[in-house]
């Protein structure tokens, strides 16, 4: 054996190394932001569901009122989480790549839809929030037309957001043949996530066809999404990639 050839050697493993190294730290910093979605995007929906009165647009905007700041604060969190939902594409596209690029694109572009989608409905939102905050709305006008207005600008968004979470469904599968493909995550997680994906295009399928939103079958499609998310950003953040993703990269 050859000096250049036991050189080449060393390269070789030095880059595999490298990679090894690269990924694991991309896996770290996948899991803290999957992490800040779980706390954040916990929190957002449930402002809504608790303060939104069905079939009253007055009481509804009443509710709202009471809870100015918590309202404030959660769209600020809507924009969070669309902020670290970017990122977290870009992550999961470095992390996944050797799953193929084509399949690596696919699945960050459906979450980058989803995060288009989800910002340009927040802009309902803040335009709700804007009608219910400001004092020429509420002070010698018609206090009936700001407040259906308001809950307009609400019902939008919810409807928007549902819109959006088909493309999260999508991004969902997509990312379970990312980890199958890939071998960097077990496959267990692959499988979890993608009937996770499908829950939620079922889901939101259901409440736009129906107009109807069904708090039970809704957690049993749900369900495996918080099962399997929980379980990526907690594999992602105490164990990372497997040894081998590294050398199955450099293969690619």
């Amino acid at each position: 054996m050859t000096t250049a050839t036991l050189n080449m050697g060393g390269n070789i493993e030095a880059q595999n190394d490298g990679l090894k190294g690269s990924l694991r730290g991309m896996a770290k910093v996948t899991g803290a932001l999957y992490l800040i979605l779980f706390v954040v995007g916990m929190f957002s929906p449930l402002v809504l569901e608790t303060l939104v009165v069905e079939g009253s647009a007055i009481e509804t905007a009443e509710s709202f009122l009471g809870s100015m700041w918590i309202f404030g604060f959660s769209l600020v969190t809507w924009f969070v989480i669309v902020a670290v939902d970017v990122a977290v594409s870009i992550t999961l596209y470095l992390l996944f790549e050797n799953a193929g690029r084509a399949v690596s694109l696919i699945t960050a572009g459906f979450r980058l839809v989803y995060s288009a989608v989800l910002a340009a409905f927040l802009l309902d939102l803040y335009d709700a929030y804007t009608v219910l905050n400001t004092s020429e709305a509420l002070v010698g006008g018609d206090l009936t037309q700001a407040y259906t207005v308001f809950a307009a600008g609400i019902a939008d968004f919810q409807a928007g957001f549902q819109l959006a979470l088909m493309f999260f469904g999508a991004h969902l599968v997509m990312l379970g043949v990312s980890i199958l493909r890939s071998g960097n995550l077990p496959r267990v997680l692959g499988i979890i996530l993608g009937i996770s994906g499908a829950g939620y295009v079922i889901d939101s399928m259901i409440i736009f066809i129906t107009s109807n939103h069904n708090d039970t079958l809704s957690i049993a499609l749900l369900m495996p999404a918080v099962i399997g998310e929980l379980g990526l950003t907690l594999w992602l953040l105490l164990k990372g990639v497997r040894e081998n993703a590294g050398s199955e990269v450099a293969a690619a």
